[in-house]
């Protein structure tokens, strides 16, 4: 089971206790006391923290059980649970060791796999709550918001930071039961709860009760999550201050820096998404991938290449396998699009269930091996090799210049590459130039990407040179789906005729998709035309 979790964290006086609230027309009901007892797993190194991941063993209270939570958009968190099982007795006061004690479910290790990668989860913490719970309800008696007043009792299970082993490789034989602490302390956790989140607005909801809690006394600052503070100083220190201070020195190297690190983050961050299937995630993923690739190109002056380029052609696998399955789910999503705008009467036949499922079925196989490939161990080496990179990037002299004196040559060398494939793009007609577009828009997205990662140090000009070629490759890309869902189209249309069925609507809509081609290919001539102005690519002259 999974749902969205919307909650805040105040902390309050000694003194404080919950008032009895009155937001929005609801009623405040005191539900009593709940004991909690969580235990919180992670790699030895604390990877998952580290990436705002926690994953939980919780006994006590109406929702017992196991919880992974994941970043979400905005302060929210996506909660998977899954229940107890037979583990589910509570534990001993004085715990197992690591390998005696409750097993995480394997579909949710299987979720944080890329990144924990090879290291074992293991229980880091121990967190005891006595918790006096208020809920409020609306005028038919549905439970909006829970505030929770938490006395918390922890045990760390963990070392800090500065008695880790100097011999020690992170995440292997680090001792997770060394370095034990204990602390306390009293918190206020307000959550919107499932009623809640069917609300108007469920975050105006949340800031009313919120900040009624403020007004009586409790602290609009936040205390921090639970297992941070647990932890204390066994957490790890971001990993970009971990790094040396070249990325912040000015120069082209610090760009380059900086940009791999921003893309590598985003592709772990999207790593459990693609694996659970959350909207987006593989297109998100992809882009990630696409954007690391074209850095380690555009920046190849400037890296040592015996290093870069072998994560550069792996970060090419990678990426293909995710557009199988993006490719189909742009396709999938796209003809649920038309038929839902198309007449019923033009839909003849059961052309919604042969095409939507047909491409659904694309997708979800596709999906399925690109989960299957992240479990392997050439995806974990990427990940590691990705983080080692961003960590310890391999620079060359030339990345020590100033950026604004050093990086639009790189921007002018991608410009001209789309441009010369552009030339020979106009050169030929049919399928021919079909393909040729698709090499045009691949050299824009290169260009557009450089542009984007130098705009921090060259400032509005990289970000215009790079508004005008997304819309080259925004064109390009419409173009490009077009034609290859007008071509599965009529394969199919092909298909169902052999079956005996009516291809009329598969004839409608591959026109359909042809008229968006030739519509796409107007918006490419035209976007095109403005990139070519001279006035958005004049700083890479410099």
């Amino acid at each position: 089971m999974a749902y969205r979790e919307h909650e805040r964290t105040l902390s309050a006086p000694d003194d404080w206790t919950v008032p009895d609230l009155e937001v929005d027309g609801t009623t405040v009901e005191r539900a009593g006391t709940v004991r909690l007892d969580a235990l919180y797993y992670d790699t030895p190194d604390l990877r998952l923290l580290a990436r705002g991941i926690t994953l939980r063993r919780r006994t006590g209270g109406d929702d017992a059980g196991w919880h992974l939570k994941l970043p979400a958009p905005g302060d929210a968190r996506d909660e998977e649970r899954r229940p107890l099982g037979d583990d589910g007795d509570a534990l001993p006061d004085q715990l197992p060791e690591p390998h005696a004690a409750p097993q995480p479910p394997d579909d949710l290790v299987r979720l944080v796999a890329g990144l924990a990668r090879r290291a074992p989860l293991v229980p880091v913490a121990r967190l005891r709550t006595q918790r006096r719970v208020v809920v409020l309800r609306d005028a038919r008696g549905a439970a909006l918001v829970e505030v929770a007043e938490d006395r918390v009792a922890t045990e760390r299970l963990v070392a800090a930071a500065s008695e880790e082993d100097a011999d020690a490789a992170p995440g292997t034989n680090a001792e997770p039961h060394r370095g034990r602490r204990t602390d306390a302390w009293r918190e206020i956790e307000v959550e919107i709860l499932p009623a809640g989140h069917e609300t108007d607005d469920p975050q105006a909801l949340l800031d009313a009760v919120v900040d009624a809690l403020v007004d009586s006394g409790a602290h609009a600052e936040p205390s921090g999550p639970k297992l941070s503070r647990a932890l204390g100083d066994a957490v790890p220190a971001p990993r970009a201050t971990s790094t040396s201070d070249r990325d912040r020195d000015g120069s082209a190297g610090a760009v380059v820096v900086r940009y791999l690190r921003e893309q590598v983050d985003a592709l772990l961050d999207r790593d459990p998404d693609v694996r659970r299937d959350a909207p987006d995630a593989v297109h998100k993923a992809r882009v990630a991938a696409r954007r690391l690739r074209s850095a380690l190109a555009t920046f190849r002056p400037l890296l040592d290449r015996e290093v870069a380029e072998p994560v550069r052609e792996e970060l090419r696998w990678w990426g293909r396998v995710l557009g199988e399955a993006r490719d189909a789910e742009v396709a999938r999503d796209r003809i649920r699009v038309v038929l839902d705008r198309l007449p019923d009467e033009l839909v003849v036949g059961p052309v919604r269930a042969r095409v939507v499922d047909e491409l659904d079925g694309r997708y979800r196989e596709a999906l399925r091996t690109a989960v299957a490939q992240m479990g392997e161990d050439r995806y974990f080496d990427l990940l590691t090799a990705l983080e080692d990179l961003a960590d310890d990037l391999p620079l060359t002299d030339r990345a020590a210049g100033a950026a604004p004196d050093v990086l639009p040559a790189l921007a002018r060398t991608a410009w001209k590459r789309t441009r010369r494939r552009a030339r020979g793009a106009a050169a030929v007609e049919g399928e021919r130039r079909d393909e040729l577009l698709h090499d045009v828009r691949k050299a824009a997205k290169r260009a557009r990407y450089a542009g984007e990662s130098m705009e921090p140090a060259v400032g509005k000009d990289a970000a215009r040179f790079a508004e005008r070629l997304e819309a080259v490759q925004d064109a390009l890309g419409e173009h490009h789906d077009a034609v290859a869902l007008a071509r599965s189209l009529r394969e199919l249309g092909m298909r169902a005729n052999l079956s005996g069925e009516n291809g009329f609507s598969y004839g409608l809509l591959v026109g359909i998709e042809r008229e968006r081609a030739d519509r796409a290919l107007a918006d490419f001539d035209d976007a095109w035309e403005r990139a070519r102005r001279k006035r958005y690519r004049r700083w890479t002259a410099r």
